[in-house]
């Protein structure tokens, strides 16, 4: 679009193409035809022979020719023009009288759009594309705003400032057009002759300006010329730059009135409620230059120039910053990608590692060292895609400290390593990373910066509640104080931790529920394949036997040990509600089974059965690990193969697991109640609680606490299944880390049990001669045995001094029902 310097009249304005009229022009020019035509004159496109160029001429038009005050306004627009050498001032090249008296000067022809124009294609945009465009207007009016500063610095006010008067060129340029009414500063000057209204160009008689964008001073009859007025109307445009709209829209007469009594309009607050970039320091300056009093204004406009090239600067840094978050959020989509690859690269090599053997050749794991070398690399990728996207964040916010976007990123990726580090169980790390979460946060994580958390439980039937957190005394985890919670449900906001409720109600046992609350979550127990919290059941208390410990359904984690022997990965798993004994079977109880067998004239299962020194010795009368009396009855050694004494409330070894299973089919039959032998994650589940900790008792590496090597200075062995109370888990059960392993139900496999979606599916007992699982410590295992996450493979048919084992069973509907139920079932 080509724009000429002047404010066309609407009327006069040309129609596409050149308008054919001819005016005699001095030698040097070549006339190719009008271009414009405004208020004081028209301006041709001529041909400048002597320095071969395309410029525009400006002549008076023949009408004003012998109106003095117009043509004193359009030489002072040539004079005035020529004498401000900057580059937002357009350059005058030339200056005459043609033969019929009328004055003209030729100036460079510029090609682009009026500021007016610009500000209306901004706001024409979409929504989210406005401000970048608003940004890039501000830009050119800095630049138009230092010309006006310069000419102020030169003495000079311009008067006339407005959007039409403001040309954005073609090139970037920006430029300050229509210098005609301009004045030497601090003149007084009366309008002349009748005063009429109008808001187009300033004529003769007219006040001195375009109401739309003058100063209050400008209205009055007696003016001093200043450079605080072009403030006022810099203050005006930068106000439409910002709110898409002309700040002025009521008509002359309004306007006229409003500016001679005094009634101003709130800019400021305009910019503040309505425009598209920062509404704090862009109002600050509107508001100081839109001041009713000039005094109360910038002196002139190189103070408010400095403010905004302040604000642009800070704005360039802003938009630097915004640019690179922009290029970490891409980082992070590129870093989810990664997760993935991580997740296939370990999936792939576990599932190779299932299919490989420890006898096997180079060349049959050599596929499985490959899988691992790949799930390596992964993990590596990943974490050099977390720390690049962490550099990314910091670098933003090193060019705009306050950008919230960067402030976020940083405080999101802080938090991801908070729950990584916690979940590792490294404390130091995790600290760190909440430090730094703590500096970012806006706001969002401050309940997981609180370290606080939500329990919502409620009970099948109505119970009492109270809670203990567990806390740290001589490095062993211990329970708190207790907390009365009221009756359920309960809803209770508290800090992160490891916690154990208890539940207790009229006819039904005591219950206690670990539980693990993290921080900024809610603890509230859903199956994977619910969508409703599960409450949690109270089994009657005739339904448990002395030395039963009833474990409630819910979440746990299991494996996640990279001290434990062939552990788990770490997984959040659901299991069901089940019983599980206290302690191992003792030689008593045992023995009491093996002679039920002879009572019950099964002689020979209870000899098939009877614990024998080894896996090799038959049946041997010799090979027992027992006596047996001259009825035929069998009890405990007086000593062991070491010359200690028996104990009759040892743990029993020496038996196989179809033994074992011998012995939980017998008290099965006995008791009525479903007896076998635990899965190896109900095991673990009792054993570690539901919060991963790798012993019973906590983290502490401590032999003393359990049966195992280093506990004592004496010959090694069995001990009675009481002897170590330290040796306890937060349900309950006893002698987990120590004195025998357990056997369990399930057969060893190195993913374990099925757990599809999440929750433990106990399969049949198998028949086949397969590995069968063994879980927990022993008198002569080390302290990595111990471990909570370890697990064994054993020949179901071995029979070591370490190896004994202990009772589970899933509950039953009668288990928890009132006797009036269950004859209700019954008869249904």
């Amino acid at each position: 679009m080509l724009v000429w310097m002047v404010e066309l009249e609407p009327e006069t304005q040309p129609s596409a193409g050149v308008v054919k009229t001819t005016v005699e022009l001095p030698a040097r020019y070549e006339d190719h035809g009008i271009l414009a035509r405004g208020g004081m004159g028209e301006i041709r496109r001529v041909h400048d022979r002597r320095l071969d160029r395309e410029l525009a001429i400006k002549v008076l038009h023949p009408a004003h020719v012998h109106e003095p005050s117009v043509r004193a306004r359009f030489e002072n627009e040539a004079k005035t023009t020529a004498a401000l050498e900057h580059p937002g001032v357009i350059p005058i090249h030339d200056r005459g009288v043609l033969p019929d008296g009328r004055p003209w000067f030729t100036m460079k022809i510029v090609r682009g759009e009026t500021l007016d124009d610009a500000i209306a294609n901004a706001f024409d945009l979409p929504l989210d594309e406005r401000p970048a465009a608003v940004r890039r207007l501000l830009d050119v009016f800095v630049r138009m705003s230092e010309a006006v500063a310069y000419a102020h610095a030169c003495g000079i006010v311009h008067r006339d400032i407005k959007p039409s008067n403001l040309m954005v060129g073609a090139f970037g340029e920006a430029l300050v057009m229509d210098w005609g009414i301009a004045r030497e500063r601090d003149v007084e000057e009366r309008c002349e002759g009748e005063t009429h209204v109008t808001d187009g160009i300033t004529q003769t008689g007219d006040i001195v300006g375009t109401l739309g964008y003058m100063a209050p001073e400008q209205a009055k009859d007696l003016v001093l010329v200043a450079p605080s007025s072009d403030v006022y109307s810099l203050g005006l445009v930068l106000c439409q730059i910002l709110t898409g709209r002309r700040p002025r829209e009521q008509s002359a007469p309004v306007t006229l009135l409003r500016l001679r009594t005094g009634l101003q309009d709130d800019f400021a607050a305009r910019v503040r409620a309505e425009g598209v970039l920062d509404g704090g320091t862009l109002a600050e300056i509107v508001e100081r230059a839109t001041q009713f009093a000039p005094d109360d204004r910038y002196p002139d406009a190189a103070p408010m120039v400095g403010e905004l090239q302040a604000w642009l600067g800070g704005e360039h840094r802003r938009q630097r910053a915004r640019a690179l978050v922009a290029e970490a959020q891409e980082l992070a989509l590129s870093m989810e990608s990664d997760r993935v690859a991580l997740h296939h690269a370990v999936t792939q090599a576990e599932r190779i590692r299932l299919n490989v053997q420890p006898y096997d050749d180079e060349a049959t794991k050599r596929p499985l060292w490959e899988a691992e070398d790949r799930e390596v690399a992964a993990r590596s990728q990943l974490e050099r895609s977390q720390q690049s996207l962490l550099e990314a964040f910091r670098a933003a916010l090193q060019h705009d400290p306050e950008l919230s976007p960067a402030r976020q990123g940083i405080a999101s990726v802080a938090r991801q390593r908070v729950v990584d580090c916690e979940d590792l169980g490294d404390e130091h790390r995790a600290a760190a990373w909440l430090r730094l979460l703590s500096r970012h946060d806006d706001g969002e994580h401050a309940e997981f910066l609180a370290g606080t958390g939500t329990i919502e439980l409620d009970t099948e039937v109505p119970a009492r509640a109270t809670l203990q957190r567990v806390e740290v005394s001589a490095r062993r985890w211990v329970l708190g104080e207790e907390e009365p919670l009221g009756t359920t449900p309960i809803s209770r906001s508290t800090d992160a931790g490891s916690y154990v409720m208890s539940f207790s109600a009229p006819d039904r046992a005591t219950v206690r529920y670990p539980l693990s609350l993290r921080r900024g979550q809610t603890w509230r127990p859903v199956p994977p394949d619910a969508e409703f919290a599960e409450r949690v059941r109270l089994p009657l208390r005739s339904a448990l036997e002395s030395g039963d410990v009833f474990v409630p359904a819910g979440p746990a984690i299991i494996g996640g040990d990279s001290q434990a022997l062939e552990p788990f990965a770490r997984e959040r798993v659901w299991v069901d509600d089940f019983v599980i004994q206290r302690f191992p079977i003792t030689l008593a109880q045992y023995m009491a089974f093996l002679n039920d067998l002879v009572d019950a004239g099964a002689d020979d299962l209870a000899v098939e059965h009877a614990p024998r020194q080894s896996s090799s010795t038959g049946d041997r009368a010799d090979s027992f690990a027992c006596l047996r009396s001259p009825s035929g009855h069998f009890r405990p050694r007086i000593e062991d193969d070491h010359g200690r004494v028996v104990d009759p409330q040892w743990p029993v070894a020496l038996v196989r697991w179809d033994d074992a299973y011998a012995y939980a089919d017998w008290s099965a039959r006995r008791t009525g109640r479903p007896w076998r032998l635990p899965s190896e994650v109900e095991w673990e589940k009792a054993a570690r609680g539901v919060d991963g900790r790798p012993f019973p008792w906590g983290t502490q590496d401590e032999p003393t606490w359990a049966c195992i090597v280093g506990s004592t200075n004496d010959v090694p062995g069995r001990e009675p299944i009481d002897g170590h109370p330290t040796d306890e888990s937060p349900y309950g059960i006893r002698g987990v880390a120590g004195n025998v392993h357990d056997w369990c139900h399930d057969v060893w496999t190195r993913e374990g049990p099925d757990r599809p979606h999440g929750r433990l599916v106990i399969g049949p007992r198998s028949d086949a001669r397969d590995l069968r699982v063994l879980r927990g410590g022993a008198w002569n295992a080390v302290a990595s045995a111990a471990r909570g996450a370890t697990r064994y493979g054993a020949r179901p048919d071995m029979r070591m001094s370490t190896i004994g084992f202990r009772l589970a069973r899933s509950l039953m509907r009668e288990d928890f029902e009132e006797q009036e139920q269950k004859e209700r079932s019954r008869n249904e």
